[in-house]
């Protein structure tokens, strides 16, 4: 990819995102998605812990967008936890 400089119509344009710094930092990250073929995850990084801790079994309950998720309902093909509650 090319040097990304920002400009005044990236920065009036996309003057929801917030700050110039959030701006810019939002259109690289979406240049590279796209240059890159990446999907963009918006997940928050509490949310992010919490499911990660539910992966690997430090939890018994997830909880994401309202809905909660319990070991239970999951099958489990061996002794080893194996579920996935976000998708």
């Amino acid at each position: 990819m090319p040097p990304f400089v920002p400009n005044a119509y990236m920065l009036d344009k996309h003057r929801d995102k917030g700050k110039d710094w959030e701006i810019y930092a939002w259109c690289v990250r979406d240049a590279i998605a796209k240059a890159g073929g990446f999907g963009l995850c918006d997940q928050g990084f509490k949310d992010k812990i919490l499911y990660e801790n539910f992966m690997l079994g430090r939890t018994d309950t997830c909880t994401y967008n309202g809905k909660t998720w319990t070991v239970d309902d999951f099958s489990f093909s061996s002794s080893k936890k194996s579920y996935s509650c976000l998708k």
